[in-house]
This record gives structure tokens, C-alpha cells and sequence, in this order.
């Protein structure tokens, strides 16, 4: 519980992955985009995870009041998964994942990311997947069809630390260092 919200979670320190916080995204074509990032909770933080379960499960309960007519689904879809599982959509979860909880919590509304002095971080090489982060998040019920769970609606970000980036991407500087050397030692 958070800000005496049972549904809400803040985290402590988490890696984050699949981000996209400057920018809404939709990994299926044509759905509408939102922020999201997928936090990679430490599974060595037990107090994090019985938090967070004690939070799903006012979820559930909030959601046989208000989303599922009274009743208890048979099967309640959860956005928590074991990172040495299996993913959700089958085969392993990635290297990172290992030894970690996996959550993606996603909104609407563009979330804000602060800096440990509390300014605002707008730049996006500061905000990327590999970064250490604390995240606020809330769970809520939903009914979609015939699916019925609990989603985690993201919140905020204070990034705590940078860390190895997850993607292969590397900047320009570090592709061309050798070649930038070697130009600016000759004579134009």
C-alpha cells in the first residue's frame, strides 16, 4: 500500500526495460499507443513482492465489487511473471529477466520522470531501458471480452542511477571512435 492506496505500489530499486516514456507506443498496429516500461523487480527483494502481491489481491477484490459483477473469475490474468518462467506468449524471457519479477505497467497520460534532485528529465539518451529507477504504479480490474485480470496502470519514474543499457544500440561516438581519432589528428 502507497499513499493509503491498497491498489497502489511504489517500488524500490528496479531495472527498467521495453521503455518508452518519452514518446506513447503499440506494439500491435492500429491499437491505441501508450507509456509503458517493464520493471525488473529483484527477486532477492521479498518485502517488494509481498507488497505487490498483497496489492493484486485488493485488485482482485476490488474487481469482483466493481469490474466482475460480483463474481470471482475462474482464471484472473495477473501482470506479474517469474523472469526464469515462462513468457506470457511462450519461450523464455530474455537474459535481463533472470532472477527478477516482470511487470509492464502502461498509461495514457505521458508519466514524469525525475532526477534525485527532482527536476524533470526530458532527454531521451536519460531515459532507456537498463536504467535504475523507483516506479510508482496501480493495479486495477478488467473485464475485456472474454479475459478477465488485473493490469498495472504506470505511474512515475524517479530514476536512481544509469545502468548497461539492454539494447544493442550504441552511440555514434563509440561506433566511429577510432575513425574520429584518426581524422582529427590530420591536416585538413
Amino acid at each position: 500500500m502507497f499513499q493509503n492506496d491498497p491498489l497502489k505500489v511504489l517500488t524500490g530499486k528496479v531495472r527498467l526495460s521495453y521503455v518508452h516514456l518519452i514518446r506513447p507506443y503499440s506494439p500491435v498496429p492500429g491499437a491505441e499507443p501508450k507509456y509503458s516500461v517493464t520493471l525488473l523487480i529483484p527477486k532477492e527483494d521479498e518485502a517488494m513482492k509481498s507488497q505487490i502481491d498483497l496489492s493484486m489481491e485488493a485488485a482482485v477484490r476490488h474487481g469482483i465489487l466493481h469490474a466482475w459483477n460480483g463474481q470471482r473469475p475462474e482464471t484472473i490474468r495477473l501482470p506479474l511473471y517469474d523472469g526464469d518462467g515462462e513468457r506470457p506468449s511462450g519461450g523464455p524471457f530474455r537474459e535481463e529477466c533472470r532472477g527478477h519479477w516482470v511487470l509492464t505497467a502502461s498509461c495514457k497520460q505521458k508519466p514524469e520522470v525525475l532526477s534525485l534532485t527532482g527536476s524533470p528529465i526530458e532527454d531521451e539518451a536519460e531515459i532507456y531501458s537498463g536504467m535504475y529507477a523507483r516506479v510508482t504504479f496501480r493495479f486495477f480490474a478488467y473485464s475485456s471480452g472474454i479475459h478477465k485480470g488485473i493490469g498495472a496502470g504506470l505511474g512515475n519514474i524517479l530514476k536512481l542511477s544509469d545502468g548497461e543499457p539492454l539494447s544493442a544500440r550504441r552511440s555514434a561516438s563509440m561506433d566511429f571512435a577510432g575513425i574520429l581519432k584518426q581524422a582529427s589528428g590530420r591536416c585538413g
